[in-house]
């Protein structure tokens, strides 16, 4: 059985300037693929990030041996950011991306919701769940046209079983897992229009650093270039079954059928919620 990816195809990453997304990226690139990031950050040429002041203000390219590439401002909040996006791809390329991989993410302070405000809740929200449903409608047509396609959505452990504090990201993140399984069976039709959803425990990213992980014999934290590889190598055999990294993240959902009193106890046994009482004891009144 011959290899579903070819280095003839462009492969899109949300969020690919940093952490996971970059790993992707570079993978994507070294195998040959015209690679693109949408991101809301700007690499410079000593590669250091910046914030545009206008979205698709600007876009840039860097080069992985032969290939390039290409850096698009872009707010997945925003649908008419994602069509301009869309539109300098093809002007690019004169192509549309056959492989997108929705990992763009945002995670907020760890505290209660009484304590956050309504605009923070509804950007986390929007970012790792509206993005995620918006760039997946905007670039799926072309995929559907051309009867080959990937869609690759980046959950997360926290979408499965919320710790306290987590309460707008996780919910975000168990959205985006009702919203593969949703989309993958709309998609059943359209057999060569493949869908992988990528459920990892606490990744080794800025995104988490200031968190520690309550147990890393049960749950260590998981090396942002590994699961690079792992899903990297997925895709190109052209598998969609999810990926659970750690071990202990495909048990997770078996919490869910807990009695109240037992769920209780198991949360307490294995220390979820201790980061939130450690940063509440320290900064909320």
């Amino acid at each position: 059985m011959g290899l579903w990816l070819l280095p003839t195809d462009i492969c899109l990453v949300t969020g690919g300037k940093t952490g996971l997304g970059a790993e992707l990226i570079n993978l994507f690139a070294n195998y040959g693929c015209q690679t693109v990031s949408l991101d809301l950050y700007s690499l410079t040429e000593d590669n250091s990030i910046v914030v545009p002041e206008c979205v698709n203000s600007l876009s840039t390219e860097h080069r992985t041996g032969n290939v390039a590439t290409l850096h698009l401002n872009c707010d997945v909040c925003d649908e008419q950011s994602i069509l301009e996006a869309k539109e300098l791809i093809y002007k690019r390329f004169h192509r549309y991306p056959s492989v997108i991989i929705l990992n763009a993410a945002i995670r907020g302070a760890i505290s209660s919701v009484n304590n956050t405000s309504t605009k923070s809740l509804q950007r986390i929200i929007d970012v790792n769940l509206g993005g995620v449903i918006r760039c997946a409608k905007i670039f799926m047509p072309e995929m559907i046209s051309m009867n080959r396609g990937y869609i690759v959505t980046i959950a997360s452990a926290l979408g499965m079983v919320i710790p306290k504090g987590f309460s707008a990201y996780g919910a975000a993140k168990a959205g985006v897992i009702g919203f593969h399984e949703g989309l993958s069976f709309e998609l059943a039709d359209h057999k060569k229009v493949r869908t992988l959803l990528v459920c990892p425990g606490q990744l080794d990213t800025e995104l988490f650093s200031d968190v520690h992980t309550p147990n890393k014999f049960v749950a260590p934290v998981v090396s942002k270039s590994k699961l690079a590889e792992v899903i990297f190598k997925r895709i190109r055999k052209g598998k969609t079954h999810t990926i659970y990294s750690p071990l202990y993240v495909r048990y997770l959902p078996w919490m869910k059928v807990m009695s109240t009193p037992l769920m209780r106890t198991a949360r307490k046994i294995s220390n979820i919620d201790k980061v939130y009482d450690e940063a509440v004891a320290t900064t909320e009144p």
